[in-house]
């Protein structure tokens, strides 16, 4: 165990040297430091400061601490890496668009900074993560960005622990209740004000979000509290014929939605979730109610559906929120532990992804700030 995080405090230090070698009088962080940060004794901690003195990257000064040695080269630094800081992305499934664009920004940013990282898939099961999250801490990852699983019930005794010990952690899409920490995410209130006035102004009269409980995800209540903040806004009421909750069995989602489209036959609008896409769409051909015009979350559809529907879209930018997770979680094993809140604006765009709202999302290719 002491060798295991021997290693890895030694890689830690080559990293945030490697960063700041031409910087004059470079102090690193002090032994309490650094054993507070990875939750050991000082032994394992002077044991990699010893090595790397030896091998001449460390000057220590008496009374004053560790500094990057002076006579450092850094061309034989870069090439002195045995491994590389390795980082674990728990997530709930890759089956979306969106999480693929979370795992390309991730996957850019790991490439350009010699990071290596590693893809966990929960199955959206507490007790999945809480096994991914445990493993990940003890098999030699620095730190973990973590896609909460979608569910109210779900246990975060493994991320306590970890917030305890100040193991690095950046949350992507969800918060969870009680944790001061990194998280990053579209700004899914304001996401849903700016649709309602789109569709607003756009001449729809009787919107209705459909949508899973507010329980199972922070991003579907603060999603619902934007709608109905739109609703105010926008048109001056809402009420039971704009929001449509779905119930925890799937097999019911299509005759709940059938159900409130007959209560509510004035409905010319739906907002719902992609991955919602199927019990919707089959109620409204069950029904013949063609006409209704949907605004989806993400596009999930298939060509042909895009082509048939012509729908909305509401487009988060996975790739930056994946990019900057991770730009955060590696300044964080870095040593700044400061909690990072970013949350980025959406886009809405027709059925061909043509943005017909202004937005600033950060894009494939772009360095975000």
């Amino acid at each position: 165990m002491e060798t295991s995080i021997y290693k890895t405090i030694t890689t830690y230090l080559l990293e945030l040297i490697s960063r700041n070698v031409n910087t004059p009088n470079y102090k690193l962080p002090s032994e309490r430091m650094l054993a507070t940060n990875f939750n050991v004794s000082r032994k394992p901690v002077r044991h990699a400061y010893d090595d790397l003195i030896d091998r001449g990257y460390v000057t220590r000064i008496h009374g004053s601490g560790y500094y990057i040695s002076s006579s450092i080269d850094a061309d034989q630094l870069q090439s002195s890496f045995q491994k590389r800081i390795k980082i674990s992305f728990i997530i709930p499934a890759v089956t979306t668009q969106y999480s693929h664009a979370l795992l390309s920004g991730v996957s850019d940013f790991c490439a350009k900074n010699r990071v290596e990282y590693t893809i966990h898939v929960s199955d959206d099961l507490p007790e999945k993560e809480n096994s991914l999250i445990r493993s990940a801490s003890k098999t030699g990852s620095m730190g973990i960005i973590l896609f909460p699983a979608d569910n109210d019930a779900a246990n975060y005794n493994e991320l306590a622990r970890l917030a305890v010990r100040k193991f690095p952690f950046v949350l992507v899409d969800r918060r969870i209740p009680n944790f001061n920490t990194s998280f990053v995410a579209s700004d899914d209130h304001q996401s849903m004000i700016d649709a309602l006035q789109f569709l607003f102004q756009r001449g729809y009269h009787n919107p209705v979000f459909v949508t899973p409980s507010p329980r199972s995800a922070s991003s579907i209540d603060s999603r619902i509290n934007g709608y109905t903040h739109g609703l105010l806004r926008f048109y001056k009421m809402a009420s039971p014929s704009n929001l449509l909750i779905l119930s925890e069995n799937r097999s019911q989602h299509k005759n709940e939605v059938m159900q409130h489209l007959q209560k509510y036959p004035q409905t010319d609008v739906m907002i719902l979730l992609g991955t919602k896409k199927t019990p919707v769409i089959s109620a409204l051909k069950g029904m013949g109610k063609n006409a209704i015009k949907l605004m989806l979350f993400d596009d999930e559809l298939s060509h042909t559906e895009r082509e048939t529907l012509k729908p909305f879209f509401i487009l988060q930018d996975g790739y930056s929120i994946g990019y900057v997770a991770a730009e955060i979680l590696y300044n964080h094993i870095l040593g700044d532990m400061r909690p990072s809140v970013r949350l980025f604006p959406v886009t809405i765009a027709d059925a061909d992804g043509n943005p017909l709202m202004p937005t600033e999302p950060i894009r494939r290719g772009a360095e975000p700030h």
